[in-house]
């Protein structure tokens, strides 16, 4: 199923519509894309920062390869399944962080979520062995 389409939509760059819809959410339904040009839908938690969304993932992803290779993104509020909950779509460039940024997001997104992902998601990522990573979505 392809999530990423579940709702008539409405198309606005980042910095044309609000991004405070967002702060409250629990997840948002992030849209990458394959090497084919296919979408893939997939829940991640977010964080408004100014006119940036946060959002924490791990290298070994489907998500974080096919962002190496097509940084274009959409993104939908949704419920933590997935399901698109509002029509408003959000197009935007996603950017790996690092350093101060990286950590400036990794405080956020702890704070925003202290149980799930400041306690399991990061303990998961830890005994699994991953490396965790942060991206901002900016405009297009």
């Amino acid at each position: 199923m392809n999530r990423s389409h579940a709702l008539p939509h409405t198309v606005a760059p980042l910095r044309a519509v609000t991004v405070k819809p967002f702060a409250t959410q629990w997840a948002a339904l992030l849209t990458t894309h394959r090497g084919n040009g296919e979408p893939v839908g997939t829940p991640v938690n977010v964080v408004v920062d100014g006119d940036r969304i946060l959002f924490r993932t791990y290298e070994q992803t489907g998500k974080f390869r096919r962002l190496r290779h097509d940084a274009r993104v959409t993104l939908q509020q949704c419920d933590a399944r997935g399901r698109v909950t509002r029509d408003l779509v959000l197009h935007g460039i996603a950017r790996l962080l690092e350093a101060d940024d990286d950590l400036h997001a990794a405080r956020e997104i702890d704070a925003k979520y202290p149980l799930f992902q400041r306690g399991f998601v990061r303990l998961a990522h830890r005994l699994a062995r991953y490396r965790t990573v942060h991206f901002e979505i900016v405009s297009t």
